[in-house]
């Protein structure tokens, strides 16, 4: 999974969307951060960090898996919907080797997930920087739950998504952006729970998700990939 990730690192340092994602996050933080501390009449010193990073989490885990498209197809981000998605290099060389490719859709998710953390713990720098970083007056615990939440939802999310990228059987790009939208409803839903749901109902359900993803990958695998390919001895 080491040289996944440093493979797909590479692919996507040279891409557009590495420059995508640096406006992403350098524009879309200071915005809503403005936006939001401004909106509470009683001044920024009321504003609490941790329910923001648990609603925005679910989106950068989302954003965080779109932006490393291109290291899953190598044409997936063309502008012509008619076009036929090309493999990115690395699917038979991975069942050509042998190994499991459980671990080849585990590795695929490692440059989104870390992607998506990156992107979250830069806006918690802003926020320290910015000294709105506040974690409000509620109980320890909750405030530690909301904290391990902050963490593990981007990265959840971003697995989750890119799972459901991989599982699918689009041939054009057309059709994989249609997939796009569909794997978009578990964000949207994460995020209105987040200002439904405590802290504590939230780490559970993410967690609870997570599982069910990695089962659905683990099952998912065993049924498109039942047998890895093997060099034909010559």
């Amino acid at each position: 999974m080491k040289a996944l990730l440093y493979r797909d690192w590479l692919l996507w340092r040279r891409s557009r969307l590495c420059v995508a994602a640096v406006v992403v996050a350098c524009l879309f933080i200071p915005v809503v951060l403005a936006v939001l501390a401004g909106s509470d009449p009683r001044g920024a010193d009321s504003f609490e960090a941790l329910p923001v990073l648990e609603s925005l989490g679910p989106w950068y885990g989302y954003v965080a898996a779109l932006l490393s498209a291109y290291t899953l197809f190598s044409n997936a981000t063309t502008m012509d919907m008619g076009a036929t998605l090309l493999a990115d290099g690395t699917l038979e060389n991975y069942r050509g080797s042998g190994r499991s490719m459980l671990g080849y859709c585990l590795g695929k998710s490692l440059l989104p997930m870390l992607l998506a953390e990156v992107m979250t713990g830069s806006l918690f720098a802003y926020l320290l920087w910015a000294g709105l970083a506040h974690a409000g007056s509620g109980p320890v615990l909750f405030v530690v739950l909301g904290a391990i939440g902050a963490i593990a939802g981007p990265a959840v999310l971003a697995f989750a998504t890119v799972q459901m990228l991989l599982a699918t059987h689009a041939a054009t790009a057309g059709s994989f952006s249609m997939v796009t939208f569909v794997a978009a409803i578990p964000m949207t839903v994460f995020i209105v729970l987040g200002l439904r749901l405590s802290s504590l109902w939230q780490l559970v359900t993410l967690i609870a998700f997570g599982m069910i993803a990695l089962l659905y990958t683990a099952a998912s695998v065993r049924r498109r990939y039942p047998n890895t390919l093997r060099a034909v001895d010559g």
